[in-house]
């Protein structure tokens, strides 16, 4: 269900109304209560969720694949991509970043691998593209893939875009052993780990000094989601602020959710976590230009989804 209004029609007087109508779609209905709502989905093997950009507010909803009749995911399943006019919605924000003298933040391919060997013929390149269409937006490239990263790079890549944030998920020990070091052999200006969702506790310290910008951690979600303990989450604030590198905190997950009766689903409002955990930091973006300076004042928090695939 998407409404086709975000942050950024979003006046003074209603600045945030978006995110807040995004979590009213977890309340239920006058026929369901929230917990009927979500043990329908659970039964289903289902999950749901919402999120807000400055063009639309969603919610949507997700099954496995059998209850639709059709494969949908999976390495031998063929790979989709959105029509123009998703791959347009960059240009849009590209503008509105100028004319807010601010850069927006776009989370690439939330949907998918951008260096997943199966993407239709050309969709990187195009994407490539778009992405030097863009500069004033600050462009999150996450992959589990970083061992292809290098060989799909594009020509002009060089020491990195400077718009361009280069990460890698690493959920725990091995796979921060195994993702961290290959991504940090590739050039790119920008580098961050995805500590989500964190399933263990990780010991970052040999990567923090050499090279990560940027970690981000939180719990699970969704169907049969695992526990997340608050101590893993203390531990990559305390090792990022040793090592001087941002943290970003964000959320503790939906058993934490539940078990703490949180209000929001996902345990992903800094207002219901004790103080300490309340980071949420960004890194400094790699771009020396600076946007046009604003002609009125920005009131709302402004990042972009593109979902490729």
């Amino acid at each position: 269900f998407i409404v086709k209004a975000g942050s950024r029609d979003e006046t003074d007087p209603v600045a945030g109304v978006s995110h807040f109508l995004e979590h009213m779609a977890f309340k239920g209905t006058p026929t369901r209560s929230v917990d009927d709502v979500n043990r329908e989905f659970d039964e289903m093997g289902a999950y749901n969720n919402a999120c807000t950009s400055e063009e639309n507010t969603v919610y949507y909803a997700a099954a496995f694949a059998k209850r639709v009749g059709q494969k949908v995911w999976g390495t031998k399943t063929a790979r989709r991509t959105f029509k123009d006019g998703h791959w347009n919605e960059p240009l849009k924000w590209q503008r509105q970043a100028m004319k807010d003298g601010r850069r927006h933040r776009v989370f690439c391919a939330s949907m998918a691998d951008v260096f997943d060997p199966n993407w239709p013929k050309g969709t990187r390149e195009r994407l490539w593209e778009l992405i030097k269409q863009t500069p004033a937006l600050d462009w999150q490239v996450l992959t589990k893939r970083p061992e292809n990263a290098a060989k799909m790079l594009p020509p002009d890549w060089g020491d990195g875009y400077p718009n361009v944030w280069l990460g890698v998920t690493a959920e725990n020990q091995e796979y921060a052993d195994n993702r961290i070091p290959v991504l940090l052999k590739t050039p790119a200006l920008t580098r961050f780990v995805s500590y989500e969702p964190a399933l263990e506790l990780v010991n970052f310290e040999d990567y923090l000094y050499d090279g990560l910008d940027w970690l981000i951690c939180g719990g699970e979600s969704g169907p049969k989601c695992r526990p997340f303990d608050q101590r893993w989450a203390k531990s990559v604030i305390l090792q990022c602020r040793e090592h001087k590198v941002a943290c970003f905190h964000k959320q503790m997950g939906e058993l934490w959710a539940r078990q703490n009766k949180a209000k929001s689903r996902h345990g992903a409002d800094p207002a219901e976590w004790y103080r300490p955990y309340r980071v949420q930091q960004f890194p400094k973006s790699k771009v020396q230009a600076t946007p046009p300076a604003p002609t009125k004042p920005i009131t709302a928090k402004r990042q972009g989804s593109l979902a490729l695939l």
